[in-house]
């Protein structure tokens, strides 16, 4: 009998280790403390870390206290933000430089720019948390002042009422 000649069986390539899911619970609670201390945007805390908005989506609809944890992120990203701007409006280092012939000048682009971003950071506010930072608007008194009279029934008249039921 012959012996078929085999021929060496070539080892099988391993398949590639599928890359871990960063969709995990501990990556979103990671992205609510970039929210929350970093006061970033949503987007830019997933792209961040690479998680999927729609898994993250999924993962809050899932469970109220998911729910109240980022709610409680974004209102203490907006206090950030509201923290930002006093630290802006306070910043004086670069608002006056010394020109070429030693004078002291105001620099005025630092200036409007650091009012953009104030006005940038205050309408953000106004739209993130409009109850606590938006425009207080009066729809009610049409500008008037309201006066409220604390009146008090007499005795007598309530004990005539009283009386007749």
């Amino acid at each position: 009998m012959e012996k078929k000649k085999t021929t060496p069986k070539t080892p099988r390539k391993k398949a590639a280790p599928r890359p871990k899911s960063k969709n995990t619970p501990e990556n979103f609670f990671i992205v609510l403390q970039l929210i929350e201390f970093e006061a970033i945007s949503l987007r830019k805390a997933l792209e961040r870390l690479g998680v999927n908005s729609n898994a993250f989506e999924k993962w809050l609809d899932s469970s109220e206290l998911n729910q109240m944890q980022y709610a409680r992120a974004r209102e203490k990203r907006a206090d950030l933000i509201f923290e930002e701007m006093k630290e802006i409006a306070d910043k004086q280092d670069k608002d006056v430089y010394i020109d070429h012939e030693g004078n002291e000048r105001i620099d005025h682009n630092v200036i409007h720019r650091n009012k953009l971003q104030i006005d940038t950071r205050k309408w953000m506010l106004s739209k993130m948390q409009p109850k606590k930072y938006g425009d207080k608007i009066d729809i009610t008194t049409k500008d008037k002042e309201i006066n409220t009279v604390n009146q008090t029934i007499p005795t007598e008249i309530i004990q005539q009422i009283a009386d007749k039921l």
